[in-house]
């Protein structure tokens, strides 16, 4: 179980649109795309992010998540068919888009600096209520069953279940309870703790400073 943290905060991105994008969660989470090196002949490639806000170690990033194939891209490939229309069959079209935002920390163990995680908090709409999503991202190597537990200054709070591993990355992801979104704003701290065989923890911090500024911003987008 070793990977780097910036292998961690480039390869995130890579991930969360096959993650988020799952019918599995049946949720529309509103979190910072990824940049799939798309095969060619594959699905289109999201742009980079952009940083909205920057709060303590805490970044509110939003990237526009390509949906769909390009508009007029069936019409134009119809029409050459018949030697009409755009030659290039439509591959210059427009292509519609979601805009996807989230806030997002890294952070690498105390110990072994060679073992990273990524934090990614983003919102979504149910009906009237507006749910917060966390997802975790580490190295492949950890013993899933256990999941990732949290710890918030020192105190339990639950644990996060793994839900898939990739070929380098393990993501574990749950609703953020109101009670965990309270204790997350008012504390300092909070533990991450993966597990590489039961009893074997591995503790890696997340701070909290500048959290609230930043989930206040998240909620604009």
């Amino acid at each position: 179980m070793t990977l780097k943290t910036s292998l961690i905060k480039g390869l995130f991105v890579s991930t969360l649109l096959v993650a988020f994008g799952s019918a599995a969660l049946g949720q529309s989470n509103k979190l910072p795309g990824p940049r799939v090196n798309a095969k060619p002949g594959g699905a289109p490639q999201a742009p980079p992010a952009q940083v909205i806000a920057t709060h303590g170690k805490w970044q509110v990033q939003c990237t526009q998540i390509p949906v769909g194939p390009p508009q007029g891209a069936q019409q134009g490939g119809a029409n050459n068919a018949s030697g009409k229309g755009d030659k290039t069959g439509g591959a210059a079209a427009a292509q519609k888009s979601v805009r996807q935002c989230g806030m997002l920390q890294s952070t690498a163990s105390a110990e072994r600096k060679n073992i990273a995680l990524t934090l990614v908090m983003g919102t979504s709409k149910q009906g009237e209520k507006t749910v917060t999503m966390m997802r975790i991202l580490v190295p492949i190597g950890v013993y899933l069953p256990l999941g990732i537990a949290l710890e918030i200054d020192g105190s339990p709070v639950g644990r996060v279940p793994f839900i898939r591993c990739l070929p380098q990355i393990c993501t574990a992801f749950a609703e953020t309870t109101a009670e965990t979104l309270g204790k997350m704003r008012k504390g300092a701290k909070a533990n991450f703790i993966i597990y590489e065989a039961p009893g074997v923890g591995l503790t890696l911090p997340i701070s909290l400073q500048g959290f609230t500024a930043a989930y206040n911003d998240l909620k604009k987008l």
